[in-house]
């Protein structure tokens, strides 16, 4: 509940440029692909191979990392997540035929056999490009966890009223300031969506070890901190038309660069 709201007052601040620290110099934005693919539950192996062959492929061609690399998260309703930086829009124009060349150096017929068996085990696929929002998240000095021990993400997408984005920035500032204040050992990144459909959209994503882990420490959280939310949840909730959430697991072993066995 705490993330859900946390979103709707994030997401509402889509028309507010992004500003750093010292307001002389502001911070290039970090924009991310996300491409989404759902997997047919009777072809989870085929799937799963078939990405493993192509990382093997992009590992064998010693692909660009810079081109390339992407994290996957899996969710238990099998979407696989594909988190790709990227440095600008250009990235966009780049990647498609940094693929198709890849394919080529592969072998035309080797590569076609690899994505007719991968696309036969896919049930439809969806991109958006996001723009991080570090002006909207909190990130605490002393974490709770330490970055290794964050296998785990909750999302929380919200869809916001367009009409009443002019709220948003300050319901976000007020939820930073408490939770800073209040010196929580658990972070959020605010990511809005640039492009894709139903828009506006904001999603938050928290990380945490285990889908218990953050369900148990969230619970704990809205607890202690349920008299200061419930006047900004009011706020943020009469701006927010739709929402859904949703839980990923970090596989390493279907990222690129490759997890690498250790000695």
């Amino acid at each position: 509940m705490r993330r859900l709201i946390l979103i709707c007052v994030a997401a509402l601040s889509v028309s507010v440029p992004l500003m750093a620290a010292d307001a002389a110099a502001p911070v290039k934005p970090k924009l991310f692909l996300i491409h989404e693919e759902l997997a047919r539950p009777s072809m989870l192996r085929e799937y799963e191979s078939t990405t493993t062959e192509l990382l093997t492929a992009l590992t064998e061609k010693k692909a660009d990392p810079k081109v390339f690399g992407m994290n996957l998260y899996m969710t238990p309703e099998f979407h696989y997540i594909y988190v790709m930086p990227m440095s600008n829009w250009a990235t966009l124009d780049s990647f498609w035929p940094a693929f198709q060349a890849m394919g080529e150096s592969i072998g035309k017929e080797k590569w076609a056999n690899l994505m007719r068996r991968a696309n036969s085990a896919m049930e439809s696929y969806n991109e958006l490009v996001v723009m991080e929002r570090p002006d909207l998240s909190y990130q605490p000095e002393t974490p709770r966890l330490k970055p290794e021990e964050q296998r785990f993400v909750h999302w929380a997408f919200y869809y916001l009223d367009a009409a009443r984005a002019g709220e948003a920035e300050q319901i976000a500032k007020d939820y930073a300031a408490l939770f800073r204040a209040k010196k929580t050992g658990d972070g959020f990144m605010a990511y809005m969506a640039m492009s894709g459909q139903d828009l506006p959209l904001l999603i938050i994503a928290v990380p945490a070890k285990s889908a218990a882990d953050y369900y148990g420490n969230d619970e704990k959280l809205m607890t202690s901190l349920a008299t200061e939310i419930q006047p900004l949840a009011a706020r943020a909730l009469a701006i927010t038309r739709r929402y859904r959430t949703m839980d990923g697991y970090y596989r390493p072993d279907l990222s690129y660069p490759m997890m690498t066995a250790s000695k």
